[in-house]
């Protein structure tokens, strides 16, 4: 439903260490899209599924997760260190959902939110599309379809 509503592809995705691992994926019917990362293993850091992910985690779990300052680098719009990490996880917790923009992929957008399960299984929702697609003023209706998703995956999954 949500690859219908937004058409780009969506993903579920975990939290392994620092790491996102992409437990699924659905990829709508258009010739340009951003292909499925299943079973694929990102640094967290670096995707909005991730950033979803550890802004819910503590202070203190977040510094063992990243107990050095610099961060590893996938493209030239990553982020490089804890600090600026730490600043974006805050206002993904003001948001309520994660936004990358070309850091783990160059022309590649994406924004996620957390799934709250019953659990406490460590999930979480994105939809990915060209950069292109998905500018600053397409975000926040991005999120908020996102959230009501994850709402509706939360609630069937108990």
């Amino acid at each position: 439903d949500l690859v219908q509503l937004l058409g780009e592809t969506c993903h579920l995705g975990t939290l392994e260490g620092d790491q996102v691992k992409f437990l699924a994926a659905s990829e709508p019917d258009v010739a340009i899209r951003v292909a499925s990362r299943l079973g694929r293993s990102s640094p967290a850091h670096s995707t909005s599924t991730g950033k979803a992910l550890l802004a819910e985690l503590s202070e203190e779990q977040l510094l063992r997760l990243y107990p050095s300052e610099r961060h590893q680098t996938v493209t030239p719009n990553s982020l490089t260190s804890r600090d600026q990490l730490l600043a974006q996880l805050e206002k993904v917790r003001a948001d309520g959902y994660a936004v990358n923009r070309q850091e783990s992929e160059e022309g590649v957008a994406s924004v996620a939110v957390p799934v709250h399960v019953s659990s406490g299984m460590r999930l979480a929702i994105n939809a990915a599309a060209p950069v292109q697609r998905l500018p600053a003023a397409k975000v926040k209706r991005f999120g908020h379809a996102l959230r009501d998703a994850a709402t509706q995956l939360a609630e069937s999954l108990g």
